[in-house]
């Protein structure tokens, strides 16, 4: 089996913290925030040493590709990340599908999240499931299912990111069971997971570490054996003693049948 590459995700004002995540990580996801500074990203980055991705601001911060009335911002969001990928020869660029603001169907949702990615396509695009309802909010996103995302991929070449708490909550919000509802994500053949600690029947989702929630992580059994396992964004609380995120990583190498890196 080949080595797995384990990653630790920060957001691009992290400064103080891309030397450290680069001496226990493979390489650092990096969220870009509208106001990122690219010139201090540079130097923060050439600390780390390691590979970046890039993972385009979110929700949060104003995108929505679902909704139409958010073109100009969610198109200025993703042109950002886009320039990011540029100057760290990033070869992945995150994106969060569209979310309900309006009062709007499931498919005219879809629609809309689908039409805005042809318009804005690049072919470094990975699209990430995000929980069945927003978090803390009743809202529903534009691909939540494995339905959601082969709909999408049948209208624009998309590729996925399968993140692990956002598939359990959103099968527990529908009353499916968590893993065979991730093992039918897994069938779509995603390029990169995202990985944090979550209680097995959680409707929200988390970003704790894994040694702090009672979870045995057996849907982690349904990617083990892949000859070569996408590489893993560990998405835990950044700011947490840097030994957290070696326990972590320690932790998912046993899970997986691999020894810990050696620091």
């Amino acid at each position: 089996m080949t080595k797995i590459s384990i990653g630790g995700k920060l957001y691009s004002k992290n400064y103080e913290l891309f030397e450290i995540f680069g001496k226990v990580y493979d390489f650092i996801e990096v969220l870009i925030e509208p106001d990122f500074n690219i010139n201090a990203l540079v130097d923060a980055v050439s600390l780390a040493k390691k590979p970046i991705t890039i993972h385009c601001a979110h929700q949060h911060f104003g995108f929505n590709p679902g909704n139409t009335k958010k073109f100009q911002i969610t198109k200025k969001l993703l042109d950002n990340a886009i320039l990011a990928a540029e100057k760290f020869n990033s070869p992945t660029i995150i994106v969060h599908p569209g979310f309900e603001e309006d009062t709007i169907s499931s498919q005219q949702l879809k629609n809309n999240t689908i039409e805005f990615f042809k318009n804005c396509f690049d072919k470094r695009l990975v699209i990430e499931n995000c929980p069945y309802y927003k978090t803390f909010e009743l809202t529903k996103y534009s691909l939540s299912t494995p339905k959601d995302f082969s709909d999408i991929k049948k209208a624009v070449p998309l590729k996925l990111a399968l993140d692990f708490s956002h598939a359990i909550s959103s099968a527990n919000c529908q009353a499916k069971p968590p893993v065979s509802f991730i093992e039918e994500f897994i069938k779509l053949k995603p390029c990169l997971f995202h990985l944090s600690g979550i209680e097995m029947d959680s409707q929200k989702d988390s970003h704790n570490h894994l040694f702090l929630v009672k979870n045995k992580f057996e849907y982690l059994n349904l990617i083990k054996d892949i000859q070569n396992i996408p590489p893993i964004t560990l998405e835990t609380k950044y700011s947490s003693p840097i030994e957290y995120h070696q326990k972590d990583i320690e932790i998912l190498r046993k899970l997986l049948n691999q020894e810990q890196k050696k620091i």
